[in-house]
């Protein structure tokens, strides 16, 4: 449960770290890339063995490609979001449990290269160039981003994928909340609050 709590809480960080550049006029996707160059080095460094990346599972490099094309695809369709998170509880059933680096090595490192040319095709149709302080909010992203995907992935080996997800995305969503109302004086209505309450309604019910 501790890794559970730990990844909610980044992938809570890393929303709010977009929240605040989200009102940012330059390139869409230099914030993303930038995000995935931090976790690609931070994954090679975490490589018990630099070498692993040749000498890897089949299933470790081919779930981190797989993993990584659904991250950016859910970019440009709704129809593949998800489809990186399922790539993890996939991972964990069918992948070699000391290839966890590995694994994140390869589907970042798909994605950064998918996301690149998604900014190129967008420089060239808007005029939109990267920008370095969008790169450097993409690193600061990255950071929670990589430890909370890492942590989930071990969550997934101690808790079912049908309790795992849930909680992360909903207790996610309520420290996001949460810090709006506190830091950036955000007023929800009344609908809102009861969706707010139904959804720690459906973490106790999970949880019973």
């Amino acid at each position: 449960m501790n890794y559970l709590l730990l990844a909610t809480c980044s992938s809570a960080v890393m929303a709010i770290v977009l929240r605040i550049y989200q009102n940012s006029k330059g390139n869409r996707y230099a914030i993303i890339l930038g995000n995935y160059l931090i976790c690609i080095l931070i994954s090679w460094f975490s490589l018990p063995n630099r070498s692993m990346d040749l000498e890897g599972s089949p299933a470790s490099i081919l779930c981190g490609i797989i993993g990584g094309a659904f991250f950016v695809a859910g970019l440009v369709t709704m129809l593949a979001n998800g489809g990186g998170s399922s790539m993890s509880k996939i991972f964990e059933q069918v992948g070699t449990r000391n290839q966890d680096e590995l694994y994140f090595f390869n589907l970042f490192f798909t994605a950064a290269v998918l996301t690149a040319r998604l900014l190129l095709l967008e420089w060239k149709r808007t005029g939109k160039a990267l920008k370095w302080s969008e790169m450097a909010a993409g690193i600061a992203v990255g950071i929670p981003n990589y430890y909370a995907s890492f942590l989930l992935l071990l969550a997934l080996v101690v808790l079912p994928a049908i309790i795992v997800y849930p909680i992360n995305s909903t207790g996610s969503i309520l420290i996001v909340m949460a810090v709006d109302a506190l830091v950036f004086h955000q007023k929800y209505t009344k609908r809102q609050w009861l969706g707010i309450l139904l959804v720690l309604a459906a973490m106790v019910l999970l949880n019973v």
